[in-house]
């Protein structure tokens, strides 16, 4: 009996990391689809969150300070922070949410802990630092919006489904970096202020390579980061 439930389990473990790996292979093909993009945009918007996030948090753990964040319609974004180390402020807003989404993934691996928790951690939390950094009107409004979504989610979906979502809004975040590389080399070649050239800019100016090479870094990391989460949360074998 013990061996047939052993048996059960790595076959739905299985069936987990062939999801994993399904949502990474769709969300890179279908991000760049102009109708899906805009089915995705909860999910595009809750990323720009979370970038602008991690740029803060860095801030703070540095011993620097995170003043506010705004959120504009088109998924771009600002934090404002004063002090702390700029290296890695600026590097933070993507490497966070590739963290965040490996993170995410190696949670929901874990036996005793559901979906539905996950959720309900996420929407107090996320609820919370919006509340406390958010400052433009767009903003705390999609951040109620979003707040009300993840409790929701928690709260409403049954599993598996709730799995399914989670697992999907960890990919979204891990490969943040890798469905914006487009977006980011051309705002590169522009020169323009938006949030996503930004941070390539700035990192070009504080070490001496150029801000398409570290869009391609931050690229390929997220690709490490998401194969890295899977090694953890299902080791080979």
């Amino acid at each position: 009996m013990e061996d047939a439930i052993n048996h059960l389990m790595l076959v739905l473990k299985r069936e987990e990391v062939a999801v994993i790996i399904g949502l990474a292979c769709g969300t890179m093909t279908l991000w760049h689809v102009p109708l899906v993009r805009q089915v995705l945009y909860p999910f595009r918007l809750f990323n720009t969150f979370v970038h602008e996030l991690g740029h803060g948090i860095a801030a703070t753990a540095t011993g620097g300070r995170f003043k506010f964040l705004i959120v504009n319609p088109n998924l771009s974004g600002e934090a404002w922070t004063a002090g702390g180390n700029r290296f890695v402020i600026a590097s933070s807003g993507y490497l966070g949410s590739m963290l965040f989404g490996g993170a995410l993934i190696i949670v929901t691996s874990w036996k005793n802990v559901t979906a539905s928790g996950v959720f309900f951690c996420l929407g107090v939390g996320f609820g919370i630092l919006c509340v406390l950094f958010v400052r433009n009107r767009f903003g705390l409004l999609m951040s109620i919006f979003l707040t009300a979504g993840l409790l929701a989610a928690g709260v409403s979906l049954d599993t598996p489904w709730d799995g399914f979502l989670l697992l999907f809004l960890a990919v979204q975040a891990t490969l943040n970096a890798l469905n914006s590389l487009v977006d980011l080399l051309k705002a590169t070649v522009r020169k323009g202020v938006g949030g996503l050239e930004n941070d390539a800019s700035v990192m070009a100016e504080i070490f001496p390579l150029p801000a398409m090479v570290w869009a391609m870094v931050w690229g390929v990391l997220s690709l490490g980061i998401l194969v890295g989460a899977l090694n953890i949360a299902y080791p080979p074998g």
